[in-house]
């Protein structure tokens, strides 16, 4: 496959796939095809690229340009999530063949863990079967996700494509990896240039004993934990020297010890978060980051997928708020215990015989000194007109009106507090003392 200076990892299926690719990821469409041209030149034989990437027509171009036979460039590439589900997948790997003008893809993942990715994958089988692809894998699947998907597949995933650098290395998740037979992919193995990587104390004084740079010693380090890397980079000097590694061997325990002393999972440069159109992506589209590590039958457990919020309940309706209100009508609330007395049959009693005594005539008509309308005897009952053009109602005796419960007034501040529904017990004002009535 190779030219016998990069070396090749032989994954679950037999595939041998070379451990340091050329990525294109964010190289511009109109410089695909130079820079991997210059990659082949240099001696790389793996390139990775992805639907995402708007860019697997250059790559396509490069390797019928390269005069290289099609086995010694191994090509990989994935499936985006607007492509995801059995059908919209099928005819997406279709479409990167045709993009990348070959007759099969040697490895094909599925970019993100979001969308119908079960229905992405049952597409891949199906390509896998027909011999349009060699391999097949996921990428940015983390142990949950992954083992799910590994445990509800007829073909074991070949290649995760994670996050991988010596700032984090995956050093809990390497393991749910190895237990399905799965390759560990790096993408961002020199971590995007953050954390000074290139001039990093560490590295560097590791460098200086080999005469490697930080750089170098970065990658090695992975490859000798059986890591996949996938270094990317326009400039052909830069090339080179991310392939000038297959010499290089850290032996030093102590050495491998500072390397493995620089992990730090919260350093994480997170998904590719724009595509080469610069468009950024939602964050709902985003893998979300891992959580602590589960038991094997909690991973089994599908998690809601990101973006997922369960409903929030609705605060209940302001008691004689107008229908229609908030888009609602309005609700009756609960009544709540212990706020109002519980009535008193004989006092309903006493009501209703003084309602009818009033009636009758039996009270006096003359008890009532201040009055709004005018006073008229109608059949013996004492009625109060409340003004022109309102209907006249029975008004009480004066007897009954003293013997009323006082009523305490109710500020603008009270409104809506009448019913049963009033608000928490820490802002309802003090009733006033009930004087006339036990």
């Amino acid at each position: 496959m190779s030219d016998g200076s990069v070396p090749t990892i032989t994954l679950n299926n037999g595939i041998n796939i070379p451990q340091i690719g050329y990525g294109v990821f964010q190289t511009p469409p109109e410089e695909t095809e130079r820079a991997v041209l210059e990659a082949f030149e240099v001696g790389y034989r793996h390139v990775d690229t992805a639907q995402a990437y708007r860019n697997e027509e250059g790559v396509g171009a490069a390797v019928a340009a390269c005069g290289l036979p099609r086995e010694d460039v191994f090509l990989t590439t994935k499936v985006w999530i607007s492509n995801a589900g059995d059908e919209r997948a099928a005819r997406s790997i279709d479409g990167s063949l045709r993009r990348l003008g070959t007759d099969y893809i040697d490895l094909l993942l599925v970019h993100q863990p979001f969308g119908d990715y079960y229905g992405t994958y049952r597409a891949m089988e199906k390509a896998l079967a027909a011999g349009k692809v060699r391999a097949i894998g996921v990428s940015n699947f983390f142990p949950d996700r992954f083992v799910d998907l590994a445990q509800h597949v007829e073909v074991p995933p070949a290649v995760n494509q994670m996050e991988t650098h010596v700032f984090n290395q995956q050093a809990d998740n390497r393991a749910w990896y190895t237990k399905y037979g799965t390759a560990l992919e790096s993408w961002g193995p020199l971590a995007q240039g953050r954390n000074n990587i290139f001039t990093h104390p560490v590295l560097s004084a590791i460098g200086e004993k080999y005469g490697k740079t930080a750089a170098q010693v970065a990658l090695r380090y992975l490859i000798q934990l059986g890591v996949i890397v996938i270094p990317k980079s326009v400039h052909r000097e830069r090339m080179v020297t991310n392939l000038d590694v297959t010499d290089l061997q850290l032996d030093d325990a102590q050495f491998r010890s500072a390397v493995r002393a620089l992990n730090d999972d919260d350093l994480e440069l997170g998904p590719h978060r724009t595509d080469t159109a610069g468009r950024t992506l939602p964050p709902s589209l985003l893998p979300r980051r891992p959580g602590p590590a589960l038991p094997h039958d909690a991973l089994l457990h599908r998690p809601a997928p990101v973006g997922h919020h369960p409903p929030r309940r609705r605060a209940p309706h302001r008691v004689g708020a107008p229908a229609g209100a908030r888009g609602q009508a309005p609700t009756r609330a609960k009544p709540v215990r212990g706020r109002r007395p519980r009535p008193d049959p004989a006092r309903h009693d006493h009501a209703r015989d003084l309602r009818r005594r009033d009636q009758s005539g039996e009270l006096s008509t003359t008890a009532f000194p201040r009055h709004r309308g005018r006073r008229e005897p109608r059949g013996g009952a004492v009625v109060i007109s409340a003004g022109p053009g309102r209907p006249a109602a029975p008004r009480r005796s004066a007897d009954a009106a003293r013997r009323r419960r006082p009523r305490r007034r109710r500020s603008h501040s009270d409104a809506g507090r009448a019913g049963p529904h009033r608000c928490a017990p820490d802002r309802v004002r003090p009733r006033a003392p009930n004087r006339g009535h036990r």
